[in-house]
């Protein structure tokens, strides 16, 4: 269930929402944390990282403490060094910080971890909705999730994000296991005790937003082509991002005006790399920034030409982070139009046919301690589904990995100990959820996205302004999928023929087709009107009759 705003109440209520910062909120209280655990959960733009370079830093180095501060992106640990340098003449001189991506520690040895323990006061944990949202490409992330909640629990933890309810799960058992440590009840005292009662919780305004609906890829690159300023697309299929560029370069945009940002192009570009991160802006030359997630979270843009986000995650957590990669300055009037695509349902179709198959194959082994001991075999058959499951939903416990937090897990033919990685099995399920619905609603709803998108900044469906595109209408490649979805004979397939051409002509476009309303189209003008909207009209004959079906062009073979 949604609650809706509408955008006119969003625009008289919404300024005043954000007129303090996180640092106002706070105000002094931070100096009577000691050890305790502090969730804060602000919105993206709302001073998190200010208050912790200009406010928790200074504090720690008055008491002679250090803080170490954890991050998810290389991207956003060059930003902090960045805005240490020019917070402080000396970055030396701030000894009392130590910085590092999860990543990294990830990677740390036991050596470094006693380090760690003997020299921090404090653990920031930035972005901490990283430990979710990566855990399903890297299994790491549950294994270091254990390290930090179990040997650093003495420590004050500081759990910062925009999107910290994906891990709130995580965090209400932290708050159950913190009081038992080493087999041994701890008492009631300070480093078990969490400040998570929405205090510090600081809500985002959008009202800065105008959202715009396009039927389609192709009407959306004709958009932003018409656009005088730059635009932000993200999507996470490199292959759609390429298809993406061609369309850009078919509206008169300049190949060099179009930038594809992955992991591997970010190590390549050493000058795009530092124009994100330090100058906070996208490159000049670029007109049109096509970007995976490598740019998801933490990383800032203050772009004042930046006038367009566009967003193909499904996911309410990939959503909010990456809309919040674009800052507006506070008390600032500019506007900024957010694209949202129309989605039709056999874009999820493979997608949701995947991950039903991980979930099934959750439930029947991992779920199961007895059927547990069936995975390890699988790991060493590398090209097989179920290797690829097991190796998302593993964690490694023992010697072969270098950090150890005991051999709690289950012992595996190969020696070492492996465990269930809750938080991949926790987003697997999520992700399930979301494309499921997806697909089922956007059968009978091509608007069920946008609008379950705008939801998630406050907007009702009636507050998205929708462009016409010049694709046929969506009810008629509504009816055309619904009907033809299966095989059907010659006469269905002659009455569906007929429905078309009276649809073409009610919505006026029957003399593109030099289709009449009143008689069945033939089926080279179907096949043309099929071609339109990306569908392929299959034929097969079985036992000595016609049938026919419709699909996807995507789906063909």
């Amino acid at each position: 269930y949604y609650i809706y705003i509408s955008r006119n109440t969003m625009k008289r209520a919404g300024r005043e929402t954000m007129k303090r910062y996180l640092s106002d909120i706070i105000g002094e209280e931070y100096q009577n944390w000691g050890s305790r655990k502090i969730v804060l959960s602000a919105g993206t733009g709302a001073g998190k990282t200010t208050f912790i370079l200009n406010k928790l830093l200074p504090y720690y180095k008055k008491h002679g403490r250090k803080l170490l501060i954890l991050c998810n992106r290389q991207l956003l640990e060059e930003q902090y060094e960045a805005s240490l340098a020019v917070m402080y003449e000396e970055y030396a001189e701030y000894d009392n910080v130590i910085l590092h991506t999860y990543q990294h520690l990830g990677q740390a040895d036991e050596k470094e971890i006693e380090h760690l323990l003997r020299e921090c006061y404090g653990i920031c944990l930035d972005e901490c909705h990283y430990f979710v949202q990566d855990s399903d490409f890297n299994q790491d992330t549950y294994r270091l999730w254990k390290v930090i909640t179990e040997r650093f629990y003495s420590k004050q933890m500081i759990f910062i994000s925009a999107t910290i309810e994906c891990l709130r799960p995580f965090i209400e058992e932290y708050k159950k296991d913190i009081k038992v440590t080493n087999g041994l009840t701890v008492s009631e005292n300070m480093h078990t005790q969490f400040i998570d009662d929405g205090r510090y919780d600081l809500k985002v305004d959008y009202s800065y937003l105008d959202l715009v609906g396009v039927p389609s890829k192709e009407d959306l690159c004709k958009r932003i082509a018409s656009d005088e300023g730059k635009a932000l697309i993200f999507i996470n299929d490199k292959e759609v991002a390429k298809e993406l560029k061609a369309m850009f370069v078919k509206q008169g945009i300049g190949k060099d005006e179009v930038t594809l940002l992955n992991s591997d192009e970010l190590e390549r570009k050493k000058e795009l790399k530092e124009e994100l991160a330090f100058g906070q802006h996208i490159p000049r030359k670029t007109k049109v920034l096509i970007t995976t997630s490598v740019l998801d979270n933490g990383v800032s843009l203050v772009d004042p030409n930046i006038t367009s986000v566009t967003i193909f995650s499904i996911n309410k957590t990939d959503f909010i982070q990456m809309l919040g990669r674009v800052r507006i300055p506070h008390g600032c009037d500019r506007r900024m139009q957010l694209y949202l695509v129309q989605r039709d349902c056999g874009e999820f179709l493979a997608r949701k046919e995947k991950l039903a198959f991980e979930v099934g194959f959750i439930n029947e082994f991992a779920e199961d301690a007895e059927a547990f001991g069936k995975i390890s075999p699988l790991l060493i058959k590398t090209n097989s589904k179920e290797a690829d499951v097991a190796r998302k939903i593993l964690y490694y416990t023992g010697a072969t990995k270098t950090i150890c937090i005991g051999c709690s897990g289950r012992k595996l033919s190969t020696g070492c100990y492996a465990d269930l990685n809750c938080m991949a099995v926790h987003k697997i399920k999520g992700m399930y959820h979301d494309v499921k619905a997806a697909y089922s609603e956007s059968i009978n709803n091509l608007k069920y996205v946008p609008e379950l998108q705008a939801s998630w900044v406050g907007y009702a469906p009636e507050d998205i302004i929708w462009e016409e595109g010049d694709a046929i209408s969506d009810e008629i490649k509504m009816y055309i999928m619904s009907e033809m979805s299966k095989e059907v004979g010659k006469d269905k397939f002659s009455e569906i023929r007929e429905n078309v051409a009276k649809l073409l002509a009610e919505h006026r476009r029957h003399q593109k087709y030099d289709a009449r309303g009143d008689r069945s189209m033939s089926q080279e003008k179907f096949d043309a009107v099929c071609a339109d909207l990306k569908l392929t009209c299959v034929k097969t004959k079985k036992s000595g009759k016609m049938c026919y079906r419709v699909q996807r062009k995507d789906e063909e073979e």
